[in-house]
């Protein structure tokens, strides 16, 4: 039986709306496991910009078959 506990899913930018879940039930998570959130607009480089310094982060295109491919490079500067 998994350990089951409940989370708050936030952004990176700690602002009182940058939230995608609250009060979740979910599995433990630990720092190996890669927690996945489709369509979160701003949080897409469609809506993004650089706020507080936070620099666009790569793309990556989860494909039917199962496949990951980067589709757009992390902005470096």
């Amino acid at each position: 039986m998994s350990t089951k506990i409940l989370y708050d899913v936030t952004g990176s930018l700690c602002e009182n709306n940058d939230k995608f879940a609250i009060n979740r039930v979910l599995p433990k998570l630990t720092l190996e496991i890669l927690l996945s959130i489709h369509d979160t607009g701003a949080h897409g480089h469609a809506m993004g910009f650089n706020y507080n310094g936070k620099l666009r982060s790569a793309e990556l295109l989860l494909r039917e078959n199962g496949e990951v491919v980067q589709i757009r490079r992390a902005r470096n500067s």
